[in-house]
């Protein structure tokens, strides 16, 4: 299978599932999947490269107006730009960014449904730098202002490491760590992705008559290095 065939099998997979995660509630810790994925990189001595925490959830539109009143609240302007199609209507707020953080805002309108999407994103910039209480803070903010019980998590680190990290080693140490019951593991000459449950979370997605909440990829390129990322519930990232 080649890159592009790759990429839109992905993106299928992550459209159709996406609106089926469950989330039995906000987790006490708005971090505790990143700390606990990047806890298991820096374990193999490998450095976090980037991570990434995002926020969505479908709101009926005539909830909006309250949303859109604690913009301010939330940390960000409520000044945005408009990007339109024919099926939905953008608006995208300006982003915050500091030296080790950037932060994006959308708002997604259908024209052809009753229903809007918000998406916040939160991710590393640079060398994955993490500062946990701002991040922490940052993201519970966030969740107060503008998101319900209701809403997805979705949570990515990814690592990059020479060929002395074997890919199996790297998953099987994962498994352990997590205590991740495999459900599936796609293997193809340069890349490979596992699929999996993990009691420790609790956003899950069901698939193959099971619940799903791992994924981890390894992907290596010409040169010999291995590209590895981890995410909860699926992966979010082109890999």
């Amino acid at each position: 299978m080649n890159k592009n065939k790759r990429i839109v099998m992905v993106l299928v997979l992550l459209i159709t599932m996406t609106a089926q995660i469950q989330v039995t509630a906000v987790n006490k810790s708005s971090i505790l999947e990143l700390v606990d994925l990047m806890e298991i990189v820096e374990e193999q001595d490998m450095q976090v490269s980037n991570w990434q925490v995002r926020l969505k959830e479908t709101f009926e539109k005539q909830e909006l107006s309250a949303i859109i009143h604690n913009i301010n609240q939330a940390g960000f302007s409520k000044t945005y730009t408009i990007e339109e199609s024919d099926q939905m209507i953008k608006y995208i707020y300006p982003p915050l960014k500091n030296e080790h953080t950037a932060e994006s805002l959308i708002i997604v309108v259908a024209k052809q449904h009753e229903t809007a999407e918000v998406i916040y994103t939160i991710e590393s910039t640079g060398n994955g730098t993490f500062q946990e209480v701002f991040v922490k803070n940052r993201i519970r903010n966030v969740m107060e202002e503008l998101f319900s019980e209701n809403m997805t998590k979705l949570t990515c680190v990814i690592s990059e490491a020479d060929d002395n990290i074997r890919s199996d080693y790297f998953f099987e140490t994962i498994k352990e760590n997590l205590r991740v019951q495999e459900l599936n593991r796609l293997h193809e000459k340069d890349f490979i992705v596992i699929s999996g449950y993990t009691e420790k979370w609790d956003a899950t997605i069901p698939i193959w008559d099971e619940q799903m909440n791992v994924q981890v990829a390894a992907r290596n390129d010409a040169n010999g290095k291995t590209t590895f990322t981890l995410g909860t519930p699926i992966l979010t990232n082109e890999y």
